[in-house]
Parts: C-alpha cells; structure tokens; sequence
C-alpha cells in the first residue's frame, strides 16, 4: 500500500500540469488483410551423367557437363541441385547409387552447392517405367541445377503522411507492401518461395526426450546436433 500512496500523487500531478495522454481500446478497430505476395520463379538447367557398369566415378566429361550447368546460370541466386535417380532400368545395386550420388554431391560442393540444397529424388516406378520405354537415364542420374528468381510487389507511393496513431485505413492499397518486400530480403532460402520444405520422419517422443535432458543440463551437444539436422 506505501507503494501505491506514492504513485498515486504523482499521477495526479502529472494530470495537473503537463497533461498526460493515455491510450484508449479501440474496439472498432480492423484488421488488414496483406494481400502482397513475394512469389519465386525456378530456373532451371538439366543434364544427365552416365556411368559404366558398376562404376560410380565421374568421368572428365561428365565434370564437364555438370561444369556448364553453372555457366548458364544468369541470375544472382544460390544455386540448388536436383538428382533423378531412376532404380528400374537397368536395375541397380543400392550401393553402386549410393557412391554414384556421393561422387556427384562431392563435385557439387565443389561447384559450390550447399550440402542442405542438393535434393535426391527417386523416380517412382511408374515415371520409372516411362523413362525406361523412352530409353532415357536407362543408367544415368539426372541433374537440374535451380535457381530461384525473387518477384517482389511493385508498392506504390504514399499519397498522403499518415496518422500512425489511428488504425489503417483497409482501403489503403498500399499498406502491407513494405513489410512484404523486406521479408523477401530477409530470407535466406530464396526456394522458400516457391515451395515448402517437406517435413521428414520426425520422432516427436524421442525428441522430446532430448530437449528435457538438454533443460535438465544433462546434454546439450545432442540438442545442437538434433536441431542442426546432422
């Protein structure tokens, strides 16, 4: 209560000589509805690499290939990579795929595509089958090299200074627009934009686990490694 008997009077002074403005509820008030949009366009450049039987070694000329993927490139944008693998025709030895793709993904870094940006796709077997009777990738894997193109909302002008304190105007044509274009640079993945991440197999429980021992200090090197997806 001392507390209180000391605040009290000088609220009341503050009333008294300066004025003091207090801000009221408003219960009228509208939410806007942001209708910019950043969308993205992919470019992309595809190529396939073939390899002999149970070879998984890029030859020079495949090097070569997937060298003038990236010349093509014409934008200022992260370059992502797309491998097709198709398991069918002929059919192939899982470990012969997995060190073709690791030999592929060690030249793409070297390229400079992020580990987190290569994307390996199995075909299903039905596209599978129609590359297999088009005899197309029969014992390749296929490479598209993306880049995503950002198209920002063109804002229009401010046709007149507005009154921060009173609540947007919904017709206002412009209001949003701004903030939508600032998120555009403030993302990283510009791929983001043009689709969402999948989600992967996650196990909740055991995850859970994790983050209690990290709370109870127990371990905090595996909750690093989990949330850093290695």
């Amino acid at each position: 209560m001392l507390m209180y008997k000391k605040i009290l009077p000088i609220l009341a002074l503050c009333s008294l000589v300066v004025g003091c403005q207090t801000t009221d509820i408003n219960d009228n008030a509208q939410f806007v509805e942001n209708n910019w949009k950043v969308t993205a366009e992919r470019i992309s450049h595809a190529e396939t690499v073939y390899f002999g039987d149970n070879a998984s070694e890029l030859t020079e000329g495949n090097r070569t290939k997937i060298r003038h993927l990236f010349s093509a490139a014409s934008i200022e944008s992260p370059f992502y990579a797309r491998l097709f693998v198709n398991k069918l025709c002929p059919p192939k030895n899982d470990e012969i795929i997995a060190a073709q793709l690791r030999e592929i993904k060690s030249y793409l870094r070297c390229l400079g595509v992020a580990n987190h940006r290569i994307e390996t796709i199995y075909l299903s077997p039905i596209a599978a089958m129609k590359h297999c009777n088009a005899k197309a990738m029969t014992s390749g894997v296929g490479i598209n090299i993306d880049q995503y193109r950002l198209i920002l909302p063109q804002c229009p002008e401010w046709d007149q200074k507005r009154d921060y304190y009173k609540d947007p105007n919904p017709d206002d044509n412009n209001f949003g627009c701004t903030t939508a274009r600032n998120l555009a640079f403030s993302v990283a993945e510009p791929k983001d934009f043009y689709e969402g991440e999948t989600l992967d197999n996650a196990d909740g429980a055991h995850n859970a686990i994790i983050v209690n021992d990290y709370k109870m200090k127990k371990d905090a090197k595996a909750v690093v490694l989990m949330t850093s997806g290695k």
